[in-house]
């Protein structure tokens, strides 16, 4: 058996149940392509201006985020929005910081 079978046959095993659906397989188009420039691992900079908590928004999602330990953990509540006027917590991280 060669690589290439190899890996397919565990890919096949590991997704089992999936290989057969009803469901329509997308059409990848250019509005594809066009997001092809946003893949890949990026890294974010950036310093708090305002002291030691940070907010973002968009139209359905947002976020509080508290820095503790000097910069170290932080922890962040995010809330989604169906309607964009009323606010439900969806998911509460805390994150550290390793290196």
């Amino acid at each position: 058996m060669s690589h290439d079978s190899t890996k397919s046959a565990r890919v096949v095993r590991v997704a089992a149940g999936v290989e057969s659906t009803s469901q329509a397989v997308p059409v990848r188009d250019a509005r594809h392509e066009t997001l092809a420039v946003l893949i890949g691992r990026w890294i974010n900079e950036g310093r708090s201006i305002a002291g030691d908590v940070l907010r973002w928004s968009g139209d359905r999602t947002r976020c509080t985020v508290t820095m503790t330990d000097g910069g170290m953990t932080q922890v962040a509540r995010h809330e989604s929005s169906a309607d964009g006027v009323s606010w439900t917590a969806s998911m509460d991280v805390t994150l550290r910081k390793v290196a």
